[in-house]
């Protein structure tokens, strides 16, 4: 997770909802960790702002799941923007 916050504008925040994120104080990097809970009424409204275009999601590439080593090789070297999508 510190790989992140090197990634992360001065003054911003770097946030995760799977492990501890890392702060930066020397460069007034904020380290929030987020909890979320499933809520079909909230995912239901997000799908809705996908599908009328108020929320964008970027995806940067698509790859089968037979090359996930490769996949993590990118994104180790930075090489993702997006989201990236894993197809059986």
């Amino acid at each position: 997770m510190a790989g992140l916050t090197g990634l992360v504008a001065d003054g911003g925040v770097v946030a995760s909802a799977t492990t501890p994120a890392v702060a930066d104080d020397g460069r007034k990097v904020s380290a929030v960790r987020v909890l979320v809970r499933s809520d079909a009424g909230q995912l239901a409204g997000i799908a809705e702002r996908v599908d009328n275009g108020a929320l964008r999601v970027d995806i940067s590439e698509r790859f089968p799941l037979t090359d996930i080593a490769r996949v993590h090789e990118l994104g180790t070297a930075g090489r993702f923007r997006g989201k990236v999508i894993l197809q059986p």
